[in-house]
């Protein structure tokens, strides 16, 4: 019996557990496999949103309803305020988001320093939408950041929310001292104390990166 336990079974039972161990290396290779085109999937899209959010300005306070014709009238006569042609739009977008923040319209151009160019002239001029249904309506405009940079400053701007949104806040209805680029929040230029009231920083995950 020992000896047919030896020259039969034994080897059978090393080969299935070898056939087994070679089945889940392959997966295990193949799931590194999806992992990796998954990440890289991920950063393309992640990478193409940031280029594109280099050439694109978020125009706000439209009127609720923008005909096309006013649309490009608009647009010709603010790209021209700016030195520029409508060829250098390479996209529009209008959606209606509320009563205070009316239609906004994502505006991207064909290059970044076309953006610049145009960023730079509605800093100087504040540009006045003509409307067919009322008098003139002054526009506000944002730079457009992506999602992935959108999420990075939630926890900086939560925090400039509680320090003076509440009655209960530090600084109640003051207007802080902002670094946006540092993340960094300080007491009013008028107070008397400069210490840093907050600072948002990131430190990479080890654990995700083995």
């Amino acid at each position: 019996m020992q000896n047919y336990h030896a020259s039969v079974n034994v080897p059978k039972y090393t080969h299935l557990k070898e056939t087994l161990t070679h089945v889940i290396q392959l997966q295990q290779h193949t799931n590194m496999q999806l992992f990796t085109a998954s990440n890289r999937h991920d950063e393309a899209i992640a990478n193409l949103q940031a280029e594109t959010a280099k050439r694109t300005v978020i125009l706000k306070k439209l009127p609720f309803i923008v005909p096309l014709r006013e649309l490009d009238s608009n647009l010709d006569f603010l790209m021209k305020r700016a030195g520029l042609s409508m060829d250098y739009i390479q996209s529009k977008c209008n959606y209606h988001c509320d009563d205070e923040l009316g239609t906004v319209l994502f505006l991207t151009l064909t290059t970044e320093t076309a953006l610049n160019y145009l960023l730079k002239n509605l800093k100087a001029r504040p540009f006045w939408w003509n409307s067919r249904d009322g008098d003139p309506i002054r526009l506000s405009y944002e730079k457009y950041t992506s999602n992935e940079d959108r999420l990075m400053v939630q926890p900086y701007y939560a925090a400039l929310d509680v320090l003076t949104q509440d009655e209960d806040s530090l600084f109640p209805d003051q207007k802080l001292y902002l670094d946006p680029p540092k993340l960094q929040i300080f007491p009013p230029k008028d107070s008397n104390n400069n210490t840093l009231l907050v600072h948002v920083a990131y430190s990479f995950d080890k654990a995700a990166l083995t």
